[in-house]
């Protein structure tokens, strides 16, 4: 079973924004040539799109 560990409860749609502005971040740091930050920004918008996805599955 898939539980999160989160202390502050976000809906659905706030973590989709929340991923959005990831990606957007992402693609930022790219254009400026810091591959290792767009990396991390892109690993967070995964982390965040996962977690709406297992949270649809298991509903």
């Amino acid at each position: 079973m898939f539980v999160l560990t989160e202390k502050k409860h976000i809906t659905k749609k706030e973590k989709l924004a929340e991923a959005e502005k990831y990606y957007e971040k992402g693609e930022e740091c790219g254009q400026k040539g810091d591959a290792d930050g767009a990396i991390k920004n892109w690993r967070n918008t995964i982390k965040l799109v996962t977690i709406h996805f297992l949270c649809l599955v298991q509903s």
